[in-house]
């Protein structure tokens, strides 16, 4: 159920963006879509757990990483290729694409490719609806788990999420303004900087896939 809710929850937001120029309303959204997101983040990997044994995972998150990022190199591609083919044919204001259509046509042509990657949104929720659910003998309470009381090694998971929020705030800093970089810096536009990123992908893909081998 959760990865369900926060499937319809990142594509409704997501198609929401494409009807709308505000920014406030943008940066809602976007606040939604990654809230949407998050859910896979913190349950996939419980789930990958439960469903596997301890010999197996090691290289069962090696492997699901990797054809994640694998995936994404997909689409970088594709969101670099897109809103070049896009740009060739439409207009800024074409009355056949409805409501994406308004702006600067490098404008529609870029809200026109985020509009193709809607479907895969929906497309995942078919392996979904065969998932079957099975409850835990005893649940945790809410307070509990806000306190990790059932954690034996507070220290050690301090330590260890420290380290992730030192890493995701410099990735904060980072990425959003990547992309202007290269624009601002290098004259690299959407149609130059989706093969980037999927370069850089594909060298993190091959990074995942032999961490187990290392360890």
């Amino acid at each position: 159920r959760s990865f369900i809710l926060a499937s319809l929850i990142a594509v409704f937001a997501a198609a929401a963006v494409l009807v709308t120029g505000d920014p406030v309303f943008l940066v809602a959204l976007a606040i939604i879509v990654g809230i949407g997101e998050s859910f896979h983040g913190v349950v996939g990997g419980p789930f990958l757990m439960e469903s596997s044994q301890p010999e197996e995972r090691m290289h069962l998150f090696s492997l699901s990483g990797t054809l994640s990022t694998v995936s994404a190199v997909a689409g970088a591609f594709l969101g670099g290729l897109l809103p070049a083919l896009f740009a060739g044919w439409i207009d800024a204001a074409n009355p056949a694409l409805g409501p994406i259509a308004y702006g600067t046509a490098r404008a529609t042509a870029l809200r026109l490719t985020l509009f193709m990657a809607l479907p895969f949104g929906l497309i995942e929720l078919i392996p979904l609806a065969f998932m079957k659910e099975s409850y835990a003998s005893s649940r945790a309470r809410l307070r509990e788990v806000l306190t990790m009381k059932h954690v034996t090694h507070r220290l050690t998971v301090g330590q260890l999420c420290t380290i992730t929020l030192s890493y995701a705030a410099g990735i904060g800093l980072y990425f959003p303004l990547l992309n202007l970089h290269f624009e601002h810096t290098y004259d690299i536009h959407a149609e130059e900087f989706g093969p980037i990123t999927a370069l850089n992908y594909i060298g993190i893909a091959i990074a995942i896939l032999f961490a187990p081998a290392v360890v």
